[in-house]
């Protein structure tokens, strides 16, 4: 620490004593987070870039460097999450591979293999799956665009049904679009509690929907997008859920004999 930023973070501490902020604050909670996210395949030079920090001061807060982060500072990285960082990427940008791993996994659940898969014009890539492996942002892109194309469509290969059988790939309704790309996340099915809070989250769709919630205020409520509700109403087999919540918004209400005006 240079003696500038001593002397700055002395000045600090005796404004904190005296009910003075100096808008610094502590850089336990981001270091962690860099650090995690770091360990999932983010270079630190994208997470600065993304939150549109110097690099150094990144540098200084990840190895320990400093204690203290300006609060403009503290606030964009700390909002760094996995979601923003994938959209963010620039083309060239190298990102975790694993979401798009599991979902050619999935897709070779449904007879989908590389070979089939370059038919529908996603070129075969060597398949790394060391943690932390990363991939072109563009390659994750085109995994991503295909799995949203196919998931639901029976693919032509019995091989890629039996290979995928054989090492125990989980299939696409055992992912979530919110949670396919965590490293920590478990298909629903292997861990109960993945499947727990799949069942809070029909339960809480179920309340919103009797209380007249919309596919729009319930999207807001929970903060999750209108596909990844849909999907996953889809893989819970209640769809009449989804059906609710578009007649609420139309103004329509069930009765107990159908659907009345």
């Amino acid at each position: 620490m240079t003696a500038t930023r001593t002397r700055y973070v002395k000045r600090w501490k005796l404004d904190r004593s005296r009910g003075i902020d100096r808008g610094l604050l502590d850089a336990a909670p981001i270091r962690d987070n860099l650090t995690a996210l770091n360990a999932e395949g983010f270079a630190l030079k994208f997470l600065a870039r993304t939150a549109g920090v110097d690099f150094e001061t990144v540098r200084l807060i990840v190895t320990g460097r400093t204690t203290m982060v300006r609060r403009a500072h503290a606030g964009r990285l700390q909002g760094l999450n996995r979601t923003a960082l994938y959209a963010a990427a620039e083309p060239l940008d190298m990102v975790p591979m694993v979401g798009a791993l599991r979902r050619l996994d999935a897709l070779a659940c449904f007879g989908w293999g590389q070979r089939d898969l370059a038919a529908e014009g996603l070129k075969p890539f060597r398949d790394r799956r060391a943690t932390g492996a990363r991939m072109r942002a563009w390659r994750y892109r085109e995994v991503c665009a295909v799995y949203d194309r196919l998931w639901n469509v029976p693919g032509p290969s019995g091989h890629s049904r039996a290979l995928a059988a054989r090492h125990g790939w989980a299939p696409p309704l055992a992912w979530d679009d919110d949670t396919i790309d965590d490293p920590a996340a478990r298909p629903v099915g292997t861990v109960g509690a993945r499947q727990t809070a799949r069942e809070r989250l029909i339960e809480d769709l179920t309340e919103l929907a009797e209380n007249g919630g919309t596919i729009a205020s319930v999207a807001a409520r929970l903060g999750k997008d209108r596909r990844t509700l849909e999907r996953a109403l889809q893989r819970a087999g209640r769809t009449d859920l989804w059906l609710r919540l578009r007649q609420n918004a139309a103004g329509v209400r069930i009765g107990d004999e159908g659907v009345s005006a």
